[in-house]
């Protein structure tokens, strides 16, 4: 058996394998997406994407322009979005937001926009 030929068939393999597994929990998935936009007394804002699906996820776009995909976290009130080490994390509780990184309050403000 010539390895040479052997191995890249096998990753080929695995990819194709991988791809009909992952492919369709994506593409046949409806998602509802909600658009909203906050903001503080200082005149700072944010705006988020929430994607309802099997998975839920938020994409937050700060007012200095760095954004974030983050998941849905624990929660035993209202909702929590974080990144994958928890060092980002946005809560959303009835018309309020605020946002938590490092540990530090960045962010408070409340609903001005939906979509």
């Amino acid at each position: 058996m010539d390895t040479r030929k052997t191995i890249p068939a096998v990753a080929l393999l695995i990819l194709l394998v991988s791809a009909f597994f992952v492919y369709p929990r994506f593409a046949g998935e409806k998602r509802h997406e909600i658009r909203a936009a906050y903001s503080d007394p200082q005149g700072h804002k944010i705006e988020v994407v929430f994607f309802f699906a099997e998975d839920s996820m938020a994409e937050v776009t700060l007012n200095d322009g760095r954004n974030f995909l983050l998941s849905r976290g624990m929660s035993a009130s209202g909702a929590r979005y974080v990144n994958p080490d928890e060092s980002f994390v946005l809560w959303i509780k009835g018309d309020t937001a605020f946002i938590e990184e490092n540990g530090n309050r960045s962010f408070d403000g409340t609903l001005v926009e939906t979509k």
